[in-house]
């Protein structure tokens, strides 16, 4: 096998980590404090389909850093009050993930140009 071949391999790894994770978050974690929210009357994260993927990206950040930003997009106090373990582990996840699915690519992507 070529480096380039290898790297694309594991490369795969912290993709599919990232995409397995990501789909859990949304299914499990967002719904439950979404369901939390809604039932203490602190209002709907929903902010319909053109802004999902900011959405899913800002609450993600802030679950995984565990306290609220300087200025806030979300309402991070009411939300890191429902925030299980399970979701800050999940979070923490999916952002390193995430980082090291972008540092193959930039990896193989510069492999490739040499």
């Amino acid at each position: 096998m070529e480096l380039n071949q290898i790297l694309l391999v594991l490369g795969g790894i912290p993709m599919i980590t990232w995409l397995f994770s990501t789909l859990l978050f949304t299914r499990t974690s967002m719904k439950y404090i979404e369901r939390k929210l809604i039932a203490n009357g602190k209002g709907n994260l929903a902010w319909g389909n053109d802004n999902w993927g900011h959405h899913i990206s800002s609450l993600v950040t802030l679950v995984a850093r565990e306290k609220p930003s300087k200025c806030p997009v979300l309402t991070d106090e009411g939300i890191l009050q429902y925030v299980r373990p399970y979701d800050c582990i999940l979070a923490k996840i999916v952002c390193s993930s995430f980082y090291l699915m972008m540092l193959f690519s930039a990896i193989i992507y510069l492999s490739n140009m040499a």
